[in-house]
């Protein structure tokens, strides 16, 4: 993250995210069935990582939602 940076901008921490492989990108979830039952399951893995949704079925793209970026052990 740049030292300049805003650092309350969820933008850069989700790039820092990717550079230290500690975020996996999910494609094309439904809101609805999926991505409660997905990030519930990603909690309960070893080793598991924060979620980034992104082509979520039935919203505009761009809209993302981020999971388990606070989950703990």
């Amino acid at each position: 993250m740049s030292p300049t940076g805003n650092p309350l901008d969820l933008r850069a921490w989700i790039a820092q995210m990717h550079e230290l492989g500690e975020i996996d990108d999910v494609y094309g979830a439904d809101a609805r069935l999926e991505i409660g039952a997905i990030s519930q399951l990603n909690d309960k893995r070893e080793g598991s990582r924060a979620l980034i949704f992104d082509d979520i079925a039935g919203y505009p793209g761009g809209w993302r939602v981020v999971a388990a970026h606070v989950s703990m052990p």
